[in-house]
């Protein structure tokens, strides 16, 4: 075998290793699970807490309902991704089962009874217990309130087509 066909032979093995160290570095990072982070979580929740505002002040009971069981898989979500967190002292699904499951049963019954007054004071409630959550968990400065504006503009909030 020449020199020359002894080096091509190298190189093309060489770039067989490489292609397949490139590949194998892929397939690794695809096959990690990806784990959504406490704050994504909480911006999908404070999504959910407008949306369900907008869709309770409509009475459109069937959206509430969704966004409030939407709302809810999220905080499940929370406290299966994010059992304990840097700045929260305690286990957070402890601390979501204090704070919020009781609001988000308030809720659910208003939004069952289809019962705007009990809806609204169930909202102000739900956003006083996330405002009681967050001050108490070192968040006190990401304060929810009533919505001013709909930034989703480009949903109905009236009921189906």
């Amino acid at each position: 075998m020449s020199y020359s066909h002894s080096i091509k032979r190298l190189v093309v093995i060489a770039s067989v290793l490489s292609c397949t160290q490139i590949l194998s570095a892929c397939a690794t990072a695809h096959d990690t699970a990806y784990t959504p982070g406490l704050g994504e979580l909480m911006t999908q929740i404070s999504a959910r807490h407008l949306k369900l505002w907008y869709a309770g002040s409509s009475e459109n009971w069937e959206l509430a309902d969704y966004e409030l069981e939407e709302m809810h898989e999220t905080l499940e979500d929370l406290a299966k991704y994010h059992p304990t967190h840097k700045k929260i002292a305690g286990s957070v699904p402890a601390i979501i089962a204090s704070f919020m499951t009781p609001f988000i049963t308030q809720m659910e019954v208003a939004v069952k009874n289809q019962d705007k007054g009990a809806f609204q004071s169930s909202y102000d409630n739900l956003t006083t217990a996330c405002n009681s959550c967050h001050k108490a968990n070192n968040y006190g400065f990401n304060i929810l309130e009533r919505p001013r504006a709909n930034p989703f503009a480009n949903q109905s909030f009236r009921g189906k087509l």
